[in-house]
């Protein structure tokens, strides 16, 4: 594979006039590989390719100070992949369907994507080709472990992988203790711990739920360190038990999935949420990032019955 970064207005003309001078034959139709999906254009970091045959003999030495880079793009084992007649048009449409299959069949991403520009002629580059409105996407894929944390066990169907469902959630003030570091030894379970002693001194609460709420816009701390508070909502917070802090939950849209069992796997409910399902999905973070559980009286300590939520802020 030759490869170089360039603007995509000029990839065509660029591409071929350089395999031309260095007599490289073209071998397949243009591509675009990407090590990940932007979340806005001016983000786009992207690689323009065309697969080539060359000739007994040649090496990359030979081509001098032409910017073209020669790669070998290794197998992969399994590649989901789609063809759209509709081109860049229907880029977030592709993407959409291609990740909804991923997450029904329990896929997650294991390489760099590509954008492959078919022409009417089949594989052979043309020079309309990026711009023909064929387009296939491809993304190399392997099998995601499904924690039994996140399988619904509603009606006994526990193949069912659990979906996030989407709602708004206005600003609300809370009132709790605070941890700030990175949880290396355990200090949030020790939190939990302190609230469930001291918990009843908090005033003017507003509904029975307890909240975990994980705010990364910290102003003091190194780096990688967050504030976890565990804490109630409140009506009022001008009378607060000493040793607690008082925080404000913007309001947000959130991202809500239902943790199933005890507290020691819950890590795995989050690496599934991050690692596997955000990966694919149509959204993107509020920044700074945060997140939240929800516990309520579906909530029961150390029972495999055992259900909360988590909530992850997501942009409108």
């Amino acid at each position: 594979m030759v490869a170089f970064d360039v603007n995509q207005s000029r990839v065509e003309a660029l591409l071929l006039g350089n395999l031309k001078r260095a007599r490289i034959k073209a071998d397949g139709p243009l591509f675009a590989l990407m090590p990940e999906l932007p979340t806005t254009e001016s983000e786009l970091d992207i690689e323009f390719a065309i697969p080539v045959k060359l000739r007994r003999g040649q090496r990359a030495g030979d081509w001098g100070s032409s910017p073209l880079q020669l790669r070998e793009l290794k197998a992969v084992p399994s590649m989901a992949s789609t063809i759209s007649k509709s081109g860049a048009s229907a880029l977030s449409t592709i993407y959409t369907t291609l990740f909804a299959w991923m997450q029904a069949n329990a896929y997650k991403v294991a390489g760099s994507y590509r954008e492959i520009y078919l022409s009417e002629a089949g594989d052979k580059p043309q020079a309309s080709a990026v711009h023909s409105g064929f387009l296939e996407v491809q993304c190399p894929v392997e099998r995601a472990q499904i924690p039994l944390s996140v399988i619904s066990t509603q009606f006994n169907q526990k193949d069912k992988i659990m979906q996030p469902k989407f709602v708004n959630k206005q600003a609300f003030t809370t009132v709790g203790f605070s941890y700030v570091g990175k949880n290396q030894n355990g200090e949030v379970p020790q939190l939990w711990g302190t609230f469930n002693q001291q918990a009843n001194k908090i005033k003017n609460m507003v509904g029975n739920c307890a909240y975990g709420a994980c705010f990364s816009d910290i102003e003091f701390g190194e780096d990688g360190d967050f504030e976890y508070v565990a804490c109630y909502e409140v009506s009022d917070f001008s009378d607060i038990p000493e040793g607690t802090v008082v925080r404000e939950v913007p309001a947000h849209k959130y991202a809500v999935f239902t943790h199933h069992g005890k507290l020691d796997n819950l890590q795995e409910t989050y690496k599934y949420i991050y690692e596997t399902w955000l990966p694919q999905a149509d959204v993107e973070l509020v920044s700074p990032h945060f997140d939240m559980e929800l516990y309520d009286d579906r909530f029961l300590f150390d029972d495999d019955a055992s259900e909360f939520d988590v909530y992850i802020a997501i942009k409108e």
